[in-house]
């Protein structure tokens, strides 16, 4: 008698069970591969076997004939029950699915992709009772429970859905030779609630097992299994296998890319080696996979990304440096300048896998490798990623008030660190002020500096541009061209939009006397009208023409026209003048005149209507460029 079959436990009054499911829905869409190969491959490092040995996957399709095995073949009858449970109940989706399924099971052959991992501990526990801490029983039998250390991915339990999405029959299967030196096996299907052979409401998640009268396990190496027979190991590890790949031609291609993208540090830590089909992804061949794919598709950000992230982390060129937050050098950031960069900073934890990537907008060409490595840090940033791991979000601590305050203060001096430390080595070297005619007239340099910034004492989040307007509003201005130097700081560096949102300061669509604002980003300066000129394409005629730092950590600045005629728009753009005195339009958050504020969305430039002759405008300026640097300043 075989006593392998599928069981979905009894409904017994519960709520019914439909198809929507959150935790496989967050694993669809056009990421579907992505989501696969993050899931699969952080779960086996973070089971490897020792600190430093290398894990071992690969992604393998196989394809099984369907009579052959009770496990595939009475799919059918389940699926067959799903769809007349549910057919006076409309659910284009859920239609859609058992459509497609069907499909699939109308095959003599099922494709499976295989995926197993080596070196790693398998998951322990299969034989312990419900009550006892079981990696295997968390897998295979749970929802929202995960064994996980502080160090590892995963802290929701949610990642193990990332298979069952890409499963056109939500099944999945788990073979596993565990450390604790028990062979397991048990298929999971997540379907809904339907009437089993006897007439009785079932759950919607059932088990492929061993059932031997009430008694229910996993399939051990004693149990007659055909199906697990396939799959048999002599090595430590886990099989998943995907029951009817919801497979595209590209799967290979998709995969790879995906585990390049994703994994390249553990990769070139030799902490982790891939094969997909039989294309081998590890430290000697992934420079060559990566330019492959990039000659194959020269315009996919991601990849030219990835490139700019691996050439810092391998080049001598690169600026290599660790630091303290918790603990010594528990954090570590490569740097590196090229003009084929795009600003972007790629951050992870000491698993090595992509968490996320941001952009640090300054005037050099760079790209930069954050790897925190310390334990306790790595504990603090695991409980604050969502369950697809592509953030730190503080927010997500909703019990602990003071911890999810430790969480953001933490998270905080991190990137203040790295922001700082991409400063310091991106940082204009040698810039001269010019000191253009008539400058004499102004007074020195240093006059232009706020008496109140001291160093780093000042968290940049503590700046007012309000305020600071009014403790320079006498200051004179000093130059058409700045070299910004000498300047006291005002705070820490520039961070980035989860830590500070400066640009909501002082914003204002007050329209009172002193200029309207007109919605379109462009702020109205009211005078009386007496005869303009439109020269908008033009330079300006101009009697002063300034642009003078107030604070450049904070990317603020104070321009000072005065016309010589009347104009009915004028064009205020700035540019970034480089070392090899090329220009780069710097993007422009907002503008304040008369003491109201404008976002400006990091458009290039700014229009002022209603400028009147011989009268002088004072406007100030905040830039996302937040590094010394030769600015021009352009009225048209």
């Amino acid at each position: 008698m075989n006593n392998t079959q599928w069981r979905f436990p009894l409904l017994d009054g519960g709520s019914e069970q439909g198809f929507n499911n959150g935790g496989i829905a967050t694993f669809k869409g056009s990421d579907l591969y992505d989501n696969l190969a993050r899931e699969i491959c952080q779960n086996s490092l973070d089971a490897k076997r020792t600190k430093d040995s290398k894990v071992k996957l690969e992604f393998q399709i196989k394809s099984f004939e369907k009579k052959k095995y009770n496990a595939l073949q009475d799919l059918d009858l389940i699926f067959d029950a799903c769809e007349k449970y549910w057919q006076n109940k409309k659910d284009t989706r859920l239609d859609s699915f058992l459509q497609e399924a069907k499909n699939t099971l109308s095959n003599d052959l099922i494709d499976c992709l295989v995926i197993s991992d080596y070196n790693t501990t398998g998951l322990t526990g299969s034989k312990l009772s419900i009550q006892e801490k079981s990696v295997w029983r968390a897998l295979t039998h749970s929802d929202g429970v995960t064994n996980k250390g502080n160090t590892s991915a995963g802290s929701y339990g949610i990642g193990k859905n990332a298979p069952f999405a890409c499963s056109s029959l939500r099944t999945v299967f788990y073979n596993t030779y565990a450390e604790d030196g028990v062979k397991a096996f048990q298929g999971v299907s997540r379907l809904v609630t339907h009437k089993n052979t006897s007439g009785e409401f079932t759950q919607g998640v059932g088990f492929y097992q061993k059932v031997e009268g009430n008694e229910r396990s996993p399939i051990f190496e004693d149990d007659n299994c055909s199906f697990r027979d396939n799959f048999k190991r002599s090595e430590y590890g886990t099989d998943v296998i995907i029951i009817g790949l919801n497979k595209i031609d590209s799967w290979e291609n998709n995969i790879e890319k995906a585990i390049i993208n994703n994994f390249f540090v553990s990769i070139y830590k030799d902490l982790l080696e891939v094969k997909v089909g039989s294309r081998l992804i590890n430290k000697e061949t992934i420079l060559t996979r990566i330019k492959h794919y990039l000659e194959i598709e020269p315009e996919d950000e991601k990849l030219r990304d990835t490139f700019a992230f691996f050439e810092t982390l391998i080049s001598e060129d690169s600026k290599h440096m660790r630091s303290k937050i918790l603990e010594d050098e528990d954090v570590e950031l490569h740097i590196r300048k090229d003009d084929n960069y795009n600003k972007k900073i790629v951050e992870m934890r000491s698993i090595g896998m992509v968490v996320r990537i941001r952009t640090k907008n300054i005037l050099t060409k760079y790209a930069a490798v954050l790897i925190v490595n310390g334990e306790k840090l790595n504990s603090i940033l695991k409980n604050i990623e969502p369950p697809k791991h592509d953030k730190w979000d503080p927010d997500i601590i909703d019990n602990d008030e003071n911890e999810r305050k430790r969480a953001k203060n933490i998270r905080s001096q991190i990137i203040n660190w790295t922001n700082n430390s991409i400063n310091e080595y991106c940082k204009t070297e040698n810039v001269k002020e010019i000191d253009p005619e008539g400058v004499s007239e102004y007074l020195s340099f240093d006059d232009f500096t706020l008496d109140s910034g001291v160093g780093n004492e000042k968290n940049a989040s503590s700046l007012n541009l309000d305020s600071t307007i009014e403790k320079i509003k006498d200051k004179p201005t000093l130059m058409n061209r700045v070299a910004v130097q000498g300047l006291k700081e005002l705070g820490d560096d520039s961070l980035d939009e989860e830590i500070r949102n400066e640009n909501s300061n002082g914003i204002s669509n007050d329209t009172s006397s002193g200029g309207t604002n007109n919605g379109n980003g462009h702020n109205d300066v009211v005078t009386k009208n007496q005869g303009t000129k439109s020269l908008f394409e033009e330079a300006k005629s101009m009697s002063i023409q300034r642009i003078m730092p107030v604070s450049v950590p904070n990317g603020i600045y104070r321009i000072i026209l005065c016309p010589t005629i009347d104009y009915d728009k004028v064009q205020i753009e700035l540019k970034a003048i480089g070392d090899d005195s090329r220009r780069e339009s710097i993007p422009i958050l907002k503008y304040t005149i008369n003491s109201k504020s404008t976002n400006c969305n990091k458009q290039e430039y700014f229009t002022l209507t209603n400028l009147k002759a011989g009268q002088k405008y004072e406007i100030f300026v905040t830039l996302e460029y937040k590094e010394k640097m030769l600015i021009d300043l352009q009225v048209r």
